[in-house]
């Protein structure tokens, strides 16, 4: 008969350094990857992603969070061209580098 694993027979849970989520937040960012195919080519769990970007941004994931929406206009006369991918499946098309630059400092709360 197999024995069956217990919780107690499993190595208790090791929480990463502040250094090692930094090091894997820059990984992630560097692949180019989204969350999903990022944490499947690491062998890891999202989860494991999601809370070491909270504690190197010192915020919740905004999947995590309640939804809010910012409103952003494009320039006037500008040619759209640009396409923006905030995460996997979430994209804005169709904008001018100036509105992409308000986008951007909208999305991270108004900070250059």
């Amino acid at each position: 008969m197999e024995s069956i694993d217990s919780p107690a027979d499993k190595p208790p849970r090791q929480r990463r350094t502040l250094e090692q989520a930094r090091d894997l937040v820059s990984a992630w960012r560097a692949s180019g990857l989204g969350k999903e195919p990022f944490c499947r080519a690491q062998g890891i769990l999202r989860s494991t992603l999601l809370s070491s970007l909270e504690r190197v941004t010192g915020s919740r994931s905004p999947s995590r969070s309640a939804a809010s929406f910012i409103e952003v206009r494009p320039a006037v006369g500008a040619a759209p061209a640009l396409t923006v991918e905030i995460e996997p499946g979430l994209r804005v098309t169709g904008l001018d580098i100036a509105t992409v630059v308000a986008l951007v400092q909208a999305l991270r709360g108004g900070q250059p």
